[in-house]
């Protein structure tokens, strides 16, 4: 009789809404709505045990799981590979400048990050929680762009108009199912709050 392992289980949350009149990237905080959105995930995760919770180091990434860290009794360790990408010089056309970069993966500015760079990075930092906590459910804090090119490294058809469309989804849970260190699945999580 084979014994099968059990899967690992990562839920990737976009965080809440952002107070995006501070341009400082670590340091924007979640907006009255946001913080509110934050505490109704209390609500969604109540029947789904979890075992570890990351966030990106990233103020509103950590704002966002705070209050199901509380409930579920649990900290929250900062994990730098899934920040969000570095832009560089601040961008006023955003939606230019992001379908520059999903065009192009390479793409960036002379201070800045592309998305192959951010892909790498985020794709190193999940299989390696994949690996520390093999058979566990993982939750981690991180952001729309980090977000997409995770989707994009296991889904190569997400591209930008996929993206473009998770742009009002403030928040949004996307879960990765692990059979050993292979994503077997990928899906939206429902969230009825909104």
């Amino acid at each position: 009789m084979s014994s099968q392992k059990a899967k690992t289980l990562v839920y990737c949350v976009r965080h809440a809404e952002a107070d995006n009149s501070v341009r400082d990237n670590m340091a924007r905080p979640l907006t009255d709505a946001g913080f509110q959105a934050a505490e109704s995930l209390v609500g969604v995760f109540a029947g789904i045990p979890v075992d570890y919770m990351y966030a990106s180091p990233m103020l509103r990434a950590i704002q966002t799981l705070a209050p199901l860290a509380r409930a579920k009794g649990l900290g929250i360790p900062s994990c730098e590979g899934v920040r969000e990408r570095e832009i560089g010089t601040y961008v006023d056309d955003y939606d230019s400048f992001s379908r520059l970069q999903w065009e192009n993966f390479q793409h960036k500015h002379e201070d800045g990050e592309s998305l192959a760079e951010t892909q790498t990075r985020a794709i190193q930092a999940i299989d390696s929680l994949v690996a520390l906590h093999a058979g566990k459910t993982i939750v981690i804090g991180t952001h729309g762009t980090a977000l997409g090119t995770i989707r994009a490294a296991y889904d190569p058809a997400f591209g930008y108009e996929a993206f473009r469309e998770t742009l009002p989804w403030l928040p949004y849970i996307v879960l990765l199912e692990f059979s050993e260190n292979n994503c077997e699945r990928i899906s939206l999580v429902p969230l009825d709050f909104k």
